[in-house]
């Protein structure tokens, strides 16, 4: 998703996933479409983190996720009545195989900062932002920077990122936009000044994405022309008053039907070129005083995606993951080892540095799924500021307390429960059950709310594939 708001609709890769597996699409960060890409553009993408009015701690880590065929979609059932599991989990960072929620030992609570977040940046999607006092982050495109005097007056303490994307430029109509852009590089330039820029094939032929096909794949291992990106990027921003850059298209391989295409690159090739982009640019950035955050595309379960991914962490600042447990509005969610995986790549970037940014797609109808993915975030989030989930609905404002609740800072780490998994925080619990078949029952003390709004007390059972998060009731 990279368009200035006038010219093009943003685009996430939602529904893509069947055709991206076998093109190399999936997992390639939010992108814009054209204007004529039909069901593929949302004229609504935000890209934000809010935690509610008080949220907790914003630290991000990705865990590993398995093949893209096993989920569940379930919504989480909870209910008083105790029933008994047998199964385990096999997370590495496990510390018990049974606990029991104490509600007399969770001190309600939450910090001064918001751990939630909104995407924004298709083309008229700052419409539907709603109230934005409760976020840490919010993503427009950069055209859009006279909304930022209204969202610092409702929280100053909110930081709004320009949509900049870092592996194209976007042709040559998109030229008479330079001046507010959706990509670091002109077109115009490049083509003048820089055709060397341009990747090709081993014809010569420029290469564009298969997906985009205005968009122009760059040489991002070129240090020139990341010193160009960033230069433009660094004066642009500052210029117009943005608080940072949210790096689209940070691929560890070309993906948008690239994949073995590239002359100078082979696909690991192009994951270390993308390394140093990042490892180049974006500390720049942040000594000009911008925040940057990259939408990294790195599935969890492949090993060596997942290294380059890792090799950006210590330098990238915010990673974002674009499908956090799931692929798009309506499948499946992961469960088994690709939630797993998922978790393990969002423990793996926070050690290494980076604050890690969770974003799901989906309706304003799938509750059960927000808590789900809500609590997954919360188990492996690491307690600092910076890190947040987001759920995109599209066209509409997203806020719903299913996957906004704030439960403050953790009090431990997370803890297998039979299949399950716990953690207790500083105002409530997380609570997942990431098998694709056997339910858990936590035992809890003390009466709680749930995710849904009704009250446990006893215990609660979770369906598979299901979570919730526990308030003091």
């Amino acid at each position: 998703m990279h368009v200035a708001p006038s010219r093009r609709a943003q685009h996430r890769l939602i529904g893509a996933v069947g055709v991206a597996l076998t093109a190399g699409l999936l997992a390639i960060p939010l992108r814009p479409a054209p204007a004529a890409a039909g069901g593929n553009c949302k004229p609504v993408w935000k890209c934000s983190v809010s935690s509610g009015g008080n949220s907790t701690s914003t630290s991000s880590s990705s865990s590993t996720t398995s093949s893209a065929t096993s989920s569940s979609t379930t919504s989480s059932t909870t209910t008083t009545t105790t029933t008994s599991t047998t199964s385990t989990t096999s997370t590495a960072t496990a510390t018990s195989t049974s606990s029991t929620t104490s509600s007399s030992s969770t001190a309600a609570g939450s910090t001064a900062f918001s751990t939630v977040g909104e995407l924004a940046n298709a083309s008229g999607q700052d419409a539907y932002l709603g109230s934005t006092g409760g976020y840490q982050w919010i993503v427009l495109q950069e055209g859009e920077y006279g909304d930022i005097p209204a969202i610092k007056a409702a929280n100053p303490n909110t930081r709004v990122l320009a949509y900049e994307d870092a592996a194209v430029t976007e042709g040559p109509n998109s030229c008479q936009y330079d001046n507010h852009p959706s990509a670091g590089v002109s077109y115009c330039y490049a083509n003048t000044n820089h055709p060397e820029w341009f990747l090709t094939d081993s014809g010569g032929n420029r290469l564009v994405y298969s997906d985009f096909p205005s968009d122009y794949a760059m040489d991002i291992g070129n240090s020139a022309y990341q010193q160009a990106w960033e230069s433009n990027v660094a004066t642009i921003l500052k210029r117009d008053g943005w608080d940072g850059v949210f790096m689209d298209d940070v691929n560890t391989y070309p993906g948008h039907g690239l994949n073995g295409r590239v002359a100078r690159y082979s696909d690991v090739q192009y994951g270390q070129a993308m390394v140093s982009f990042v490892n180049n640019v974006a500390p720049a950035l942040r000594s000009a005083g911008l925040a940057t955050v990259g939408n990294v595309a790195a599935d969890p379960w492949n090993s060596t995606q997942e290294s380059l991914a890792e090799q950006m962490a210590g330098t990238v600042g915010g990673f974002f993951r674009e499908f956090w447990q799931r692929w798009g509005a309506g499948t499946a969610v992961f469960t088994d080892s690709m939630w797993s995986a998922t978790l393990a790549q969002m423990e793996n970037v926070q050690a290494r540095g980076a604050f890690y940014l969770a974003n799901t797609y989906g309706s304003m109808t799938e509750t059960g799924v927000m808590a789900y993915v809500r609590a997954s975030w919360l188990l492996g989030w690491n307690g600092q500021q910076g890190g947040a989930s987001f759920w995109d609905a599209g066209a509409t404002a997203p806020w719903n307390s299913a996957w906004t609740v704030s439960v403050g800072t953790p009090s431990g780490a997370r803890t297998a429960v039979g299949v399950g998994w716990e953690r207790s925080f500083s105002g409530g619990v997380a609570l997942v059950d990431p098998s694709s078949t056997t339910s858990q029952t936590f035992p809890v003390s003390g009466t709680w709310k749930a995710s849904d709004g009704s009250t446990v007390s006893g215990s609660i059972t979770l369906g598979p594939g299901t979570g919730t998060v526990l308030t003091p009731a």
